[in-house]
């Protein structure tokens, strides 16, 4: 081994020490020594920094610190925030049209489709709603508010579509968000009702804002920041917590001439969306499309989910959504780490492994399947900008009878690797070239759709404030949304939950297959060579029964 080599491995291992606490050994599984997907985006990140182009498909293909050793290419090292800092991306100018990128294209084109039928969806964006007790500003937070704007140009984007249907965005200099306040205190538990109604408000196609907030005044000390982004700027977890952090560090710096400005971004979202439009558009895209092609022959691009015993239901419900979620056993919680540190499967790849056994218990196919967001920000640059980087893909699975669950998790391992190198193609373009009937229809309809995140730190955002984050009822669900919130924290509860359309499905079903997700993850734990055909019986038998 060269000294060279021996000084990466050395670097590489300093930076997993940073992220997890560990010092791995040279062939030990990322993975296995606590590695996931958000700590891959970050060691991606810290390479960058540290002048290393590590990128977070190499990282998932790869897996250990001599591997990547010969595959990293050394480049000039860049803090975070330097514009220029190692990525692809090519500068975009303001002013005139900028590209869309093609799931801002599609969101955009079923907008305009529900716009003129009438229908205002409420699938078109994401909420939140945050409870924050102390003294609190509301100058100052108004101001942070406007300084999100200048941060993050997509928040000053307008769209539009040509009458040719031509889909794209312009970016204004100025605009952006604004703080509404309503000062005026509720009474008891009015302000629920205030939020979950400007939450809902629906948008105006094509004119904004497309970020709303506001602040709901309680009482003196005790308010609610409600935050609602259309889709066609933000991806949900990830966005919300640099809006958080950015709108949080805008408000504690003093406004004064002294004040050093933030960091500029190192890139905009228009950069990555120019970018990925050029990768979909070329011979890289066709490659990424045969590959899917293949990957998703007897599953097509939104795999089939039908609970046993589940009634088949309208095509749109009118039914508020079912929500379900409980805290996840400190045995599944067990179970989950051992089978990391045994095999590196990461709780992601874990629960989805699970899943497709109960599919196929439920089912009886051999083929299935669920959908997953992907963050999408493996590349430098990407991880402290608002914007819809993260997309669906489909994770699709083969299940024998006689397969053993330590061998449907190193099969899902791989394709979950596999789908990582094959990422850059969103679920709305395979399904405009594989499905073009659901392209710009409600989708994903039935199913199934799952999300692994780790929340927020909240306790240290604003000094002397309290944040907390305020669960609000989803008023309709056009599928079965399944989610685990796990922490690195031992103090900190891990929660399994479900949101579905509760005309389709009854609460005791879905609580049964949560009850039954469990089991079988501690199963894979403690008996990896059981056979699929024998799992049936270690599970609630009131539903999962083949005829």
């Amino acid at each position: 081994m060269t000294e060279a080599h021996q000084d990466l491995q050395h670097t590489l291992t300093d930076l997993v020490d940073d992220i997890l606490g560990v010092r791995p050994g040279p062939d030990d599984d990322f993975f296995a020594v606590g590695g996931t997907s958000l700590s891959v985006m970050q060691l991606s990140a810290m390479a960058q920094a540290a002048g290393l182009e590590l990128t977070g498909r190499q990282i998932f293909a790869l897996r250990t610190i001599r591997a990547w050793a010969k595959a990293v290419k050394r480049t000039e090292p860049k803090p975070a925030g330097v514009p220029g800092s190692g990525s692809h991306f090519e500068p975009v100018p303001l002013g005139g049209p900028v590209p869309l990128s093609p799931l801002q294209e599609a969101r955009l084109l079923r907008w305009q489709d529900e716009a003129a039928r009438g229908d205002h969806s409420i699938h078109d964006r994401y909420t939140a709603a945050f409870r924050l007790r102390g003294p609190l500003d509301s100058g100052a937070l108004s101001s942070a508010i406007t300084a999100l704007g200048e941060r993050h140009s997509i928040l000053r984007a307008e769209f539009h579509v040509d009458e040719d249907g031509a889909a794209h965005q312009r970016i204004s200099a100025t605009g952006g968000p604004h703080l509404e306040l309503f000062d005026e205190p509720a009474d008891g538990e009015r302000w629920k009702q205030a939020v979950e109604a400007y939450l809902r408000r629906p948008f105006a196609f094509p004119d904004g804002p497309l970020l709303r907030t506001a602040l709901f005044r309680i009482s003196a000390d005790d308010a609610v920041l409600a935050v609602c982004a259309h889709h066609l700027l933000h991806d949900g977890w990830w966005s919300m917590g640099v809006l958080l952090g950015d709108v949080c560090a805008a408000y504690q710096r003093t406004p004064s001439p002294t004040d050093d400005p933030p960091a500029s971004l190192p890139h905009q979202f228009r950069e990555f969306a120019a970018w990925q439009r050029e990768q979909v558009d070329g011979p890289q895209g066709r490659e990424l499309l045969n590959w899917w092609r293949s990957r998703l022959e007897h599953t097509g691009p939104i795999p089939r989910f039908q609970l046993r015993g589940a009634p088949l239901a309208p095509v749109r419900s009118s039914a508020p959504a079912g929500h379900t979620v409980r805290e996840v056993a400190q045995e599944t919680r067990t179970a989950l780490l051992q089978l990391q540190q045994v095999s590196g499967a990461t709780p992601f790849v874990a629960v989805i492994a699970a899943v497709h056994v109960l599919l196929h218990c439920h089912g009886g196919g051999r083929n299935v399947g669920v959908i997953a967001p992907l963050g999408n920000r493996d590349r430098p640059g990407t991880g402290d900008v608002i914007g819809p980087f993260a997309h669906l893909l489909p994770f699709t699975g083969q299940i024998e009878p006689v397969s053993t669950l330590s061998s449907i998790v190193e099969q899902t391992s791989k394709g979950v690797a596999e789908v990582h190198t094959h990422a850059d193609l969103p679920l709305d373009v395979l399904l405009r070239e594989l499905a073009p009937e659901s392209y710009l229809g409600a989708w994903p309809h039935r199913a199934l759709v799952f999300t692994a995140t780790q929340d927020h730190p909240l306790e240290q955002l604003i000094p002397g404030v309290h944040i907390e984050r305020i669960g609000l009822p989803n008023p309709r669900m056009d599928n079965f949304s399944l989610w685990l919130s796990h922490n690195d924290d031992d103090a900190s509860p891990w929660r399994l939950g479900a949101d579905y359309d509760a005309d389709w499905l009854a609460s005791e079903t879905v609580a049964d297959f949560l009850t039954d997700l469990e089991t079988l993850v501690r199963l894979m734990a403690t008996r990896p060579h059981l056979p699929v055909h024998e799992v049936e019986a270690a599970l609630s038998p009131k539903d999962l029964r083949h005829a």
